[in-house]
């Protein structure tokens, strides 16, 4: 048999596992995260097991009394079903292609998330937890009011190019050779802290700034993040 003539088989066997066109376009997050539960035939508390969400949130969003979620809830739960968060919350219609029954399974259930911030944002986590909602997966433990950052032009260099993700700790204690945000006079600086003869200094590029007592360190570097894409050809 030719190849030619297996891909009308090949189709229709994907297309009797996918999804039925009336059940990608749903009304509300509930309505969808009941779907989505319904075709893997998974309970409240099992959802809740495989995916961190606790189960009386995920109660409240089947009933409808929690028609927005916390980002980090709608972050775990999209990415155990392998949709976006705009098709979690019935804003875009679930995959056409999307084969019944998919899940995520690199899901672990002791990620957690932290806030992706702009530079400007900093203060205003730290002191209201209020910043973007955009969030990133973390498998490790972290204090409540760590955060990320992507390097932008500013704040690039010869070890962070543009577009790397950091990832900070406020709480974590420095030492000699870590990256540090420091607050002087309501400016950020972003560099290595260097302690000599029981003085501290921050390298920032080609600068050296001496750190004295009215600076605030805003958090440790402790990850960073760079996917590098080469040029195809």
């Amino acid at each position: 048999m030719s190849k030619s003539a297996t891909l009308p088989i090949k189709d229709k066997l994907l297309e009797s596992f996918s999804i039925p066109e009336e059940k990608r376009h749903q009304k509300s997050i509930g309505d969808v995260l009941s779907f989505l539960m319904s075709d893997l035939n998974m309970s409240e508390g099992e959802l809740s097991r495989r995916t961190g969400v606790p189960q009386p949130s995920i109660h409240r969003i089947l009933s409808g009394k929690t028609p927005h979620p916390q980002q980090k809830n709608l972050v775990k739960l999209s990415t155990f079903f392998g949709i976006s968060i705009d098709q979690l919350l019935a804003r875009v219609a679930l995959p056409e292609n999307r084969i019944s029954g998919t899940i995520n399974l690199d899901t672990n259930p002791s990620t957690t998330h932290i806030p992706l911030l702009n530079w400007n944002e900093i203060a205003d986590w730290l002191e209201h937890n209020c910043g973007t909602s955009e969030m990133i997966p973390i498998n490790y433990k972290l204090n409540k009011k760590a955060f990320a950052l992507k390097v932008d032009l500013a704040h690039a260099s010869i070890e962070f190019k543009v577009g790397t993700t950091l990832i900070f700790d406020p709480q974590k204690i420095p030492k000699s050779g870590d990256y540090v945000i420091l607050l002087q006079d309501n400016k950020l600086h972003f560099g290595e802290l260097i302690q000599k003869k029981h003085m501290n200094y921050l390298y920032v590029k080609d600068s050296k700034l001496q750190i004295a007592e009215h600076h605030v360190l805003v958090g440790v570097l402790i990850e960073s993040r760079f996917i590098f894409i080469g040029t195809q050809k």
